[in-house]
């Protein structure tokens, strides 16, 4: 979500959005959604810790139930629906998986994250599961669109992945556009002339 907030900054300025606009920016339940952000960041950084391995999927469900009721209330917001299809995608693939999201081991060799990969063959990363034990239809929204290098952010992302993303990328630029559109349009001074009689 991280990089539609930036994708969303950056087509929102080049289409004459302001980033200042951002600062009236009004979400219901905002501190929920900083909340959850915060568990998601939490879980990335400290991926590595025990207590992170065995707990993050509780993180991630956590997390998203958060979003998506921050969605929910302020759904009259611009990619709110995309962002909403995202989390319940998420959110149903995990349950189907017994709280654990499957994740392509190939995808994540390929993006340059061995460690992972090792780790989930190992079991020693339960909120992941290889997406070939993945429940039946599942696999579908499995994590497998790989981010490879040179980006710094390698990773692998799931289908609900993508469709939160757009919906930060919409929301994100409705809100630098919004007031500009709203701004009424000069008027053309207009200077008299007067030919020769």
């Amino acid at each position: 979500m991280f990089e539609g907030a930036l994708i969303g900054f950056l087509l929102g300025k080049l289409r004459g959005g302001r980033l200042s606009n951002i600062r009236f920016l009004h979400i219901k339940w905002w501190p929920v959604l900083i909340f959850a952000f915060g568990l998601q960041i939490l879980g990335f950084l400290f991926s590595d810790f025990t207590w992170v391995c065995y707990y993050g999927g509780l993180l991630d469900v956590v997390s998203l139930l958060a979003i998506a009721g921050v969605v929910v209330l302020n759904r009259e917001k611009k990619g709110a629906i995309a962002l909403f299809i995202g989390v319940v995608l998420n959110l149903l693939v995990i349950f189907i998986n017994k709280g654990r999201m499957p994740i392509s081991i190939d995808g994540l060799e390929f993006a340059g994250n061995e460690l992972l990969a090792e780790q989930i063959k190992k079991g020693e990363m339960i909120r992941y599961i290889a997406s070939g034990e993945a429940v039946g239809f599942s696999r579908g929204l499995a994590k497998y669109i790989v981010v490879p290098k040179p980006y710094p952010f390698a990773k692998v992302l799931s289908i609900g992945d993508l469709f939160m993303t757009l919906g930060v990328i919409l929301f994100i630029q409705r809100e630098m556009l919004k007031l500009r559109f709203g701004q009424k349009v000069a008027t053309m001074i207009k200077i008299p002339y007067k030919g020769k009689e």
